[in-house]
């Protein structure tokens, strides 16, 4: 169920994309479930790094290649 003003906010939006209800939802229902997936791999990611956090010398690593050469 959704509230009237929910209803009215999607028609007016499908209008307006010449679309219907069902893809305008279909979509937002899929790009919430990718953004849910994304978060929840950023959350491992996050958690990973604070059980096995980088060593100064891995950076240090790491900013040697990444600096430009020098002339």
């Amino acid at each position: 169920m959704m509230d009237e003003d929910l209803v009215q906010a999607i028609d007016l939006a499908v209008r307006r994309a010449r679309s219907n209800r069902s893809r305008l939802i279909r979509d937002a229902v899929q790009r919430h479930l990718a953004y849910l997936q994304q978060q929840q791999q950023e959350e491992a990611h996050r958690q990973g790094y604070e059980r096995h956090p980088q060593t100064v010398e891995e950076l240090e690593a790491w900013e040697r290649i990444q600096a430009w050469p020098k002339d």
